[in-house]
């Protein structure tokens, strides 16, 4: 049985780390590095990852790390998945964070432009373009 609790209070961690971000005190890379440490920590205490994430999966790109507005469409894998492997990608949630893990970020969500950048390498420009045109979901869907 996973420990809902460490998730949740983390998750309140993380948002309290955002602030910081957002005010100056911590610089993007630090910020990445506490997340992916709190995770750690998470799954340590057999917690779920999701749970900690989910201010951050609503609110930030996991890349950039850019608040988003309620107009901004982001991305997440759930809603990539489909177009990634019907385009010969590997199904599940691996594909995601094997390319977050490159590039040392965590996350559910990211940006537009982000996706592109930084989630598309090595994948077919088509399946891009799918997935930008068709399974990025208005902000406030989540």
């Amino acid at each position: 049985m996973s420990n809902h609790e460490i998730g949740h209070c983390m998750n309140d961690f993380l948002e309290n780390i955002l602030e910081m971000y957002d005010h100056g005190e911590l610089s993007r890379d630090a910020v990445h590095k506490i997340v992916r440490f709190t995770l750690n920590v998470v799954g340590g205490a057999d917690g779920n990852e999701y749970e900690a994430l989910e201010n951050m999966t609503r609110t930030r790109c996991a890349c950039c790390l850019k608040e988003y507005t309620s107009i901004d469409e982001i991305v997440t894998c759930e809603n990539a998945n489909d177009v990634m492997r019907k385009h010969g990608v590997k199904s599940g949630w691996s594909w995601w964070h094997d390319i977050l893990d490159e590039k040392d970020f965590s996350g559910e969500s990211v940006c537009k432009k982000c996706f592109k950048e930084q989630m598309a390498s090595g994948v077919d420009e088509a399946a891009v373009q799918e997935v930008l045109e068709h399974c990025a979901e208005p902000r406030d869907f989540y």
